[in-house]
């Protein structure tokens, strides 16, 4: 028997309708969103390159079926039925993701285990898990893009172990804003939003909260508390 193999499935939507979907600064019109979106979309791309692993990148020009599910488990299937053993899933929705969590899911899903990286939302933003162990007929009924869904697949996927501590999931402005100055250092979003929109952070108009630009020049948000 030859030796297991294993890939990643990025399962995102393209620039172009993500900025529809879900514009992460509305006020500076779809471009400016559109551009965001590809700067993530270029940060998942330098997480998994390292992994070496092969990257199925199946966006919504390719995908199949009627609800987000069926999508999914259909884009599964198509790098199942490649000879794939092992699968490890993403989307776009995670800021921090590291690459050093593909490769622990990678280690988790070749010793037989299955596991997920939980969010703040109640969402799982990585998967990872064998052919063996996935079930269509379970996935289907799961309560995709809820907040509920965490709990449901962590009790779905066997032998299943969390990967770190929930993460940031991006879906919104206020979420945004969570990540635009981390720990008082200026973060890549936060510089690309200086530069494509041409204003300084504390006069980015990004719903009601503010960015505050300290006189030694350390940027400090001010906004709701991060809830857990």
């Amino acid at each position: 028997m030859g030796a297991k193999r294993s890939a990643i499935l990025y399962f995102s939507y393209r620039p172009e309708k993500e900025a529809i979907r879900k514009p992460l600064m509305p006020e500076f019109g779809h471009e400016v969103n559109v551009k965001l979106y590809r700067l993530m979309q270029s940060q998942v791309s330098n997480v998994m390159a390292p992994t070496g692993l092969p990257v199925f990148h199946i966006d919504d020009t390719q995908q199949v079926g009627d609800s987000f599910g069926e999508r999914l488990c259909n884009a599964a299937e198509v790098v199942f039925n490649k000879g794939f053993d092992q699968l490890i899933v993403l989307g776009n929705d995670a800021y921090g993701l590291k690459t050093s969590h593909v490769l622990d899911a990678l280690k988790k899903t070749k010793a037989g285990k299955t596991c997920l990286l939980p969010s703040n939302q109640g969402g799982a933003l990585v998967i990872g898990l064998s052919k063996d162990q996935y079930n269509r007929e379970h996935w289907l009924d799961l309560p995709w893009c809820t907040s509920g869904l965490f709990l449901e697949l962590f009790d779905c996927l066997p032998k299943c172990e969390i990967l770190a501590e929930e993460m940031l999931e991006l879906n919104s402005s206020t979420d945004l804003h969570e990540v635009l100055v981390m720990k008082g250092e200026l973060t890549e979003l936060a510089y690309f939003l200086l530069v494509i929109t041409g204003h300084s952070l504390s006069e980015t108009p990004l719903d009601d909260h503010r960015l505050n630009t300290k006189a030694d020049g350390a940027m400090r948000f001010r906004g709701p508390p991060y809830l857990a």
